[in-house]
């Protein structure tokens, strides 16, 4: 009677550990599909145009595709708590992911940083034309703003 107490607590823990992941895999699996989407709008749209940062329709879609940045800034602040406290922090979802698919924290880290950054230079340099030198100044300042207020004030309201 106790071994199969103990086989269904393990099964529940098990599917409950499923579905903690999956809940865990939202945020970095919207994040990479809205950037996806507006790095296939803005290659669609710069066989026809020159894709240029004032443009109110581009920047929309530069916006979508600068989504990928929080991997980015997300990747970067969790080397500098590293470096700092000598100690991986695991509040993050990809750390998290890491953890649980039993990726090393660093390759991991070092892998996203490389890859993500890659995309937001070609997506800057290779795709944008026109008023990059903008784009750049009042993307970086508009990121900062942006996670202020969720990690100050949106995040903690909505997800407490």
């Amino acid at each position: 009677m106790e071994l199969n107490h103990a086989a269904k607590n393990g099964q529940e823990l098990l599917v409950y550990e499923h579905k903690s992941i999956l809940f865990t895999f939202g945020g970095p699996i919207e994040t990479l599909l809205t950037s996806i989407i507006g790095i296939i709008c803005l290659m669609l749209l710069s066989r026809k145009q020159v894709i240029d940062a004032y443009n109110t329709w581009h920047l929309f879609w530069i916006t979508l595709s600068y989504f990928i940045s929080r991997q980015v800034f997300n990747a970067a602040a969790l080397f500098g708590i590293y470096f700092v406290k000598h100690d991986w922090s695991h509040r993050s979802d990809e750390s998290k992911l890491f953890t649980y698919f039993q990726i090393p924290q660093l390759f991991g880290f070092s892998v996203m940083l490389l890859l993500c950054s890659l995309v937001l230079a070609w997506i800057t340099f290779g795709i944008v034309k026109q008023h990059r030198m903008q784009l750049i100044v009042w993307g970086f300042l508009g990121s900062m703003f942006g996670a202020a207020f969720w990690l100050i004030w949106a995040g903690p309201l909505l997800m407490p």
